[in-house]
């Protein structure tokens, strides 16, 4: 299998947002200044009047979190009313963010995470090419030419489109909630705009970046002949 690209990694933080708000109040207005000037955010919440600060998500985008000459690049910063949401390139840099984000609002605004015990999730998005199975074929390959001799229609081709492993209701792939990360499938899909052929397939699946690579090497190696 060859590794192509991370696409992002998003790291959940479920909290009890009763629990963890600063004890002596915040305005909304008041995070989204914050966290702009932290991480110079491009994209940030436009506030209705008089919204509560629990009473709505609050979106940022396009920010960087810069360490002496390092730069880790924060594709989104979503706090929602159950947790927070911080999405980066991989789920490494994107987990270096997320401690210090949370850190940042603990000693910048008065919030009370606990830092020592913190209740992390991880979706990953990542693309790879197959290539075993393009040398070698698959399984897969012959469900395709079974399912093309059985229909027969020689203006179609039958070709993989979709794996999914989960249970329950489809999720979205980039959640919107932090409930949602342990109920996103396993997927494999095919990269749009590539050639069948190519075997080049995008995946989205539950855990870090690392083990999610690992995963699907392992899964190419079961469907190759």
């Amino acid at each position: 299998m060859k590794f192509l690209s991370s696409l992002n990694a998003t790291v959940g933080v479920t909290v009890n947002g009763d629990a963890v708000v600063p004890l002596k109040g915040l305005l909304p207005q008041e995070l989204v200044e914050f966290l702009k000037n932290l991480y110079s955010f491009s994209v940030i919440p436009t506030l209705p009047p008089q919204v509560a600060l629990q009473g709505m998500p609050l979106i940022f985008q396009s920010g960087q979190y810069i360490v002496g000459n390092d730069t880790k690049n924060i594709i989104q910063i979503a706090a929602v009313q159950n947790g927070d949401m911080v999405t980066g390139v991989n789920s490494d840099e994107a987990e270096i963010i997320t401690r210090h984000y949370i850190e940042q609002l603990n000693v910048g605004l008065g919030f009370r995470y606990d830092l020592s015990n913190l209740n992390l999730s991880y979706v990953s998005n990542v693309v790879v090419q197959f290539d075993i199975i393009k040398e070698r074929g698959s399984v897969l390959g012959d469900l395709e030419q079974f399912i093309e001799s059985t229909i027969k229609s020689p203006s179609r081709k039958f070709r993989l489109k979709r794996l999914s492993f989960g249970e329950g209701d489809l999720i979205p792939i980039m959640p919107v909630d932090v409930d949602q990360f342990n109920k996103i499938d396993f997927a494999i899909e095919h990269r749009a705009r590539t050639h069948p052929q190519e075997f080049i397939f995008f995946s989205a699946a539950p855990m870090k970046t690392a083990a999610h690579l690992d995963a699907l090497e392992k899964i190419e190696q079961l469907l190759a002949r």
